[in-house]
């Protein structure tokens, strides 16, 4: 039975947990209400009341028992207080002699609106970790609600990415079921999800990744988002597994990060931090938001000397982004245009990895070889995307991006020096057919071109010598999809099937520069179109407050161009793209009036032609297909909310837990069979609860504390499995104090905020170097080590005009 190790994992890891699992099938959530203007006010005609919607800014849900001042001269006029009743509605009778109103909310950051606001939507942004199906997403072919997702898809909100202290998006990664975030330092990070790209030695590898409709994966699938500043971020998605949606059918997933954006009017927002092992953090932020216009512009500086030897960090960042609508008539038509651009400079000394006594001993050390050369890594980089959708008539509506990246990378390393250039160029595209009628038509494709150049030199003294090698490499690759969703109607919501298709094809061409030595790498090669379908059902019940779902997808992963070459340096014909079935059935759901929130997903693949990474000497891989793997686990997510508005506080918990059997089927390895054998580099069970409290005493303004446990099960760091990382538990804690006041008519806001992480100085690998090989006699270096306990402070100062 394929589910029957799923189920004698759960059974023996129950015990590790304070409390017993949470029910799996439990009710869905909530409906999410997208009202439009309700009302537009002439200056001189007095109605005889106007109304207002409150609601939540990220999940579009309306908010109850939101209390509402009038301001007059930078006062309240008391007591002239409303409150938006179950619906959301606020009725004003005289909204006409305010200056501005202030909108209060248990949860909620208070939110002053100038009166002359053309929207009749007062749009909150929350304070606290929130997990709601009522979510608009947009990793699919079109924005619809979470709760309606057919596939396993995890939202981190902005709130939820800053609650660490806004250094790295690892905590907050860990925190979504299903996904692995190794990470060996602030620029060393690998990315797993269901066990996909485990075995990738350094950086993320088979995980997509999008910045809105911008892809920041190189032509080969490389990912790297760890440079990026989470403040940006307006929030992350996740889809785990492949989903043949526009944005490809890798076998692990997709991430995609939408911009930052803090809604209506104008906004400017400042935040200093400090830290443990001298981090400092600058970050500021300037927001316009018009009728048809919305501009951000976003700076970032941030230092760190690291925890350990030759671990010193410096990254300065900036964002600018733009959103332009010509038409805004609800009929049709209606065209928007839309950009992002992004540039980053950073210097990263690296410690690298360590043996096994090194990191029970002394593991603040860097590895000797890179820290007797203060090795590093120094990149520029920029990321530019313009996006323009139009909606044709009522049945059709089309998207179209065009984008590039650039990187200029020099990597300092005690085997030599590498330097980097990195150009990418591209167009994607969807359109829509959505007739009257109970189906929806999506198609449409991306073409993505890459050219990479990459020269190695002999390092003399920390600077160049003689060259060693110069390759310039083309990587290029189409998607063509296609997507047809058909509901049927029940009632009170629809049974959706979904069908997707996805063809893709992609080639290499290797160009070998360097012509001193005997071999010649030069080379093309293109593997053979892959066609990966997808079936997926969304099945509400219950009068549709319980909605369950199941799916069928096939997935593939190319390998990169290193690893398409044989020990000799030459192209091999034979090597082949991973490929993968994955099989899911999952249920998302609610009750206690949405309070609580459940997504539950068991799920699995079946890989094959698995690429292993052999290492050939201390610089060198190549690739080949040595068998198969099984993937097949649990997930599971939850939030409870027990927050009292007559008592005005706030008490949300929520938690995700994570079982996973990764297993070898068909694995023989340069003569030895590992099959039956775990997949190294990932645990076998993860486990996060967290605790936000908040309370608003007025009038000295909101308290919130977030506690957060962790719980990494262990690892087996070779094929063997002999050899094991120990299984560690990790606490956090935050308090954040806020203030809201009003000079004339500018409306301030102070935060303060701090934080201590690791709370009981655990010590623990936080990434690890699997298959690691022993050269020169030396033991082999498995282990990055975890951050020993390290506290924060930051101080913020936003102003709304």
């Amino acid at each position: 039975m394929i589910f029957s190790n799923i189920f004698r994992t759960v059974k023996a890891s129950v015990s590790i947990f304070p409390f017993p699992l949470i029910p799996v099938f439990i009710l869905l959530g909530s409906i999410t209400i997208c009202p439009k203007p309700l009302f537009s006010q002439n200056g001189n005609v007095k109605p005889e009341y106007i109304v207002k919607i409150v609601q939540d800014k990220d999940t579009e849900e309306v908010i109850s028992g939101a209390s509402v001042f009038g301001i007059k001269n930078g006062k309240k006029v008391l007591p002239r207080i409303y409150a938006s009743d179950s619906s959301g509605y606020v009725y004003f009778e005289d909204l006409w002699t305010y200056d501005t109103i202030l909108v209060n909310a248990l949860g909620y950051k208070d939110r002053v609106f100038p009166e002359w606001q053309p929207y009749g939507i007062l749009r909150l942004i929350p304070q606290g970790f929130s997990l709601k199906n009522d979510v608009i997403i947009s990793a699919a072919f079109t924005d619809y609600l979470l709760g309606k997702s057919t596939s396993a898809t995890g939202t981190i909100l902005q709130t939820a990415l800053l609650r660490d202290g806004g250094l790295t998006i690892q905590s907050s990664l860990n925190r979504v079921p299903g996904i692995y975030m190794h990470s060996g330092a602030l620029n060393t990070n690998r990315i797993t999800i269901r066990g996909i790209g485990s075995r990738t030695p350094f950086s993320t590898n088979k995980v997509r990744a999008f910045w809105n409709d911008i892809p920041l994966s190189s032509g080969e699938g490389e990912t790297t988002i760890e440079d990026l500043d989470v403040s940006q971020f307006d929030k992350v998605e996740v889809i785990r597994g492949p989903t043949s949606s526009r944005y490809g059918a890798g076998l692990g997933g997709a991430i995609r990060i939408s911009s930052k954006s803090y809604g209506e009017g104008i906004s400017l927002r400042s935040k200093f931090t400090a830290g443990s092992f001298g981090r400092k953090q600058f970050v500021s932020n300037a927001n316009i938001d018009a009728d048809k216009h919305h501009w951000f512009v976003g700076f970032n500086k941030l230092h760190s000397e690291g925890f350990r030897e030759n671990n010193a960090y410096d990254r300065q960042s900036g964002t600018v982004a733009g959103r332009i609508i010509h038409h805004t008539s609800y009929d049709n038509p209606y065209g928007e245009l839309s950009f992002l651009l992004n540039f980053s400079s950073l210097k990263a000394f690296i410690p690298s990895s360590l043996d096994s006594i090194t990191f029970e001993k002394t593991p603040t050390q860097a590895a000797p070889n890179w820290g007797g050369v203060k090795g590093f890594e120094q990149n520029d980089k920029a990321i530019w995307g313009m996006t323009y959708q139009y909606r044709f008539s009522k049945v059709w509506k089309g998207k179209a991006t065009v984008f590039s990246h650039f990187r200029d990378a020099y990597e300092l390393r005690p085997f030599g020096i590498l330097t980097e250039t990195d150009l990418t160029t591209g167009i994607r595209s969807n359109l829509e057919w959505a007739p009257k009628g109970p189906f929806t038509v999506n198609f449409g494709g991306e073409y993505f071109y890459e050219w990479y150049n990459w020269q190695t030199f002999e390092q003399v003294n920390r600077a160049l010598g003689p060259q060693q090698s110069n390759q310039q490499e083309k990587r290029r690759f189409y998607n063509l999809y296609g997507r047809l969703a058909y509901y049927f109607w029940m009632g009170g919501d629809n049974l959706t099937l979904e069908a997707d298709l996805n063809l893709n094809n992609t080639q290499y061409t290797l160009a070998d520069r360097f012509p001193l030595d005997s071999i010649d790498q030069s080379g093309n090669y293109r593997f053979s179109p892959i066609l990966s379908p997808r079936i997926a059902v969304f099945f509400p019940i219950f009068n549709g407050h319980l909605k369950l779902r199941a799916l069928i997808s096939h997935g593939f992963s190319p390998p990169s161009v290193s690893e398409t070459l044989t020990p000799d340096g030459l192209v091999n014909p034979n090597i082949q793209p991973e490929q993968g079935w994955n099989f899911e059935i999952g249920s998302r759901g609610g009750f206690w009036n949405g309070r609580v929130q459940t997504d539950f997903t068991l799920f699995y693949m079946a890989i094959q032609d698995l690429l292993v990474a052999r290492r050939t000497s201390v610089d060198a891989f190549v690739g080949i297909n040595a068998g198969a793997t099984r993937h097949q686990g649990m997930e599971m997510s939850y939030s409870l909310d027990l927050s009292s508005k007559r008592r005005k506080i706030a008490i949300k918990t929520h938690g995700s837990l994570t079982l996973a059997d990764y297993r070898f089927q068909d694995f023989v390895d340069d003569g030895q069979d590992f099959s039956g054998k775990k997949l190294p580099g990932t645990p076998d069970r993860q486990f996060s609860t967290g605790l936000d409290i908040g309370i608003s005493p007025r009038p000295i303004g909101k308290l919130e504390l977030n506690l957060t446990y962790e719980h990494v099960g262990a690892m087996y760091l070779q094929d063997a499995n002999t050899i094991q990382s120990s299984p560690y538990n990790l606490a956090h804690a935050k308090l954040t104090y806020s203030k809201s006041f009003q000079t004339g008519k500018l409306n301030w806001e102070l935060n303060a905020e701090g934080g201590l992480q690791n709370v009981f100085d655990a010590r623990y690998a936080s990434m690890i170097q699997i298959n690691a090989r022993s050269f020169g006699g030396r033991a082999p270096r498995y282990y990055y080590p975890g951050r020993p306990r390290n506290w924060f402070w930051g101080i913020q100062i936003n102003l709304e005009i």
